[in-house]
């Protein structure tokens, strides 16, 4: 699992490939499930890789604000909402690398780490070809499901994201060999997808041209995956292939609200931050008096705070 930072701050004797992001952007444009460059360092030289942001299920929920906002809790049906890491000490927030189908930045060959690559302790992958000191890029292909008619009801969690299926992609038009080890090349005549070509050591090729197709991948069934959950379930929708960069691959969904006293009121949110129903419920199974109550209140809120706002 790798993770990118919120914020900056003393790096490790592992380092992982790290990102800087601000606090709208990790609920909006870098949310839940969206794909963000993050970079790795070594020898003086920056590397670049994708990464996909995990659920919330591999969060540090505990060294999470909590972000007191009833009526928006009653709009989405949750309990609490959690503000993301913020701040000089802030915690990472979970991400793992995606796509994991890599291009080697020297021979060009395309694979997945273990077999094309190998990890290194630095976060950046190199490449296990013999004589060959290139390291693993991003490839600029994915694939995902859709519906080709939008009104089939379909919620935003059934759909999915994957893997460009490169090795179908080059023997397309030829007779998949058992073990197929391809790469990209460029034919030096035509630019963008319509120059690439996937070469197997088998013998068989294809262009990229006609990837982005929305039919390009009709015989490809989506196997639902998805990476930011570590999860998979079935899935009868179709495939296509998007750019990894495209802005159709990811869409937040996103609610809001206004926060009117007395709940939004900076008492409220102490009492709320404090979980005084705890409180309130220890009292009433006659854990603490009244006078004990108050006195921890006291303590813990500094009542003067409010004392200016409150005489304006």
């Amino acid at each position: 699992m790798k993770s990118f930072r919120r914020n900056k701050r003393v790096a490790s004797k592992k380092q992982f490939p790290e990102g800087t992001i601000n606090l709208s952007q990790s609920i909006n444009t870098f949310g839940i499930g969206s794909m963000l460059e993050v970079q790795s360092q070594k020898r003086k030289q920056t590397r670049t890789t994708s990464a996909i942001v995990s659920g919330l299920d591999f969060w540090r929920a505990d060294n999470l604000e909590n972000i007191p906002e009833p009526d928006l809790c009653r709009l989405l049906n949750v309990e609490e909402l959690k503000s993301p890491p913020s701040g000089e000490s802030a915690d990472y927030i979970p991400a793992k690398r995606f796509p994991r189908w890599l291009e080697c930045s020297s021979c060009h060959y395309l694979g997945v780490i273990g077999s094309q690559f190998n990890e290194e302790v630095d976060g950046i992958p190199s490449c296990s070809s013999s004589a060959c000191n290139g390291w693993g890029v991003p490839t600029r292909l994915i694939s995902v499901c859709y519906s080709p008619n939008h009104s089939e009801g379909h919620s935003t969690s059934d759909y999915h994201i994957d893997d460009f299926p490169w090795v179908y992609w080059a023997h397309k038009n030829h007779e998949k060999c058992s073990s197929a080890r391809i790469r990209l090349k460029s034919d030096g005549k035509k630019t963008g997808l319509d120059g690439l070509v996937l070469k197997c050591d088998c013998g068989a090729e294809n262009t990229l041209r006609g990837a982005l197709a929305a039919d390009a991948l009709k015989n490809i069934p989506c196997r639902g995956n998805s990476p930011w959950l570590n999860a998979q379930q079935s899935c009868d929708k179709k495939t296509r292939a998007l750019l990894r960069g495209a802005s159709n691959v990811y869409f937040p969904v996103t609610a809001s609200t206004i926060s009117i006293p007395p709940n939004s009121s900076r008492l409220v949110q102490t009492l709320q931050s404090l979980k005084y129903k705890e409180i309130t419920a220890m009292y009433l199974n006659g854990k603490f008096s009244s006078g004990t109550v108050a006195e921890m209140l006291h303590d813990k809120i500094a009542f003067s705070s409010f004392e200016k706002r409150n005489n304006c």
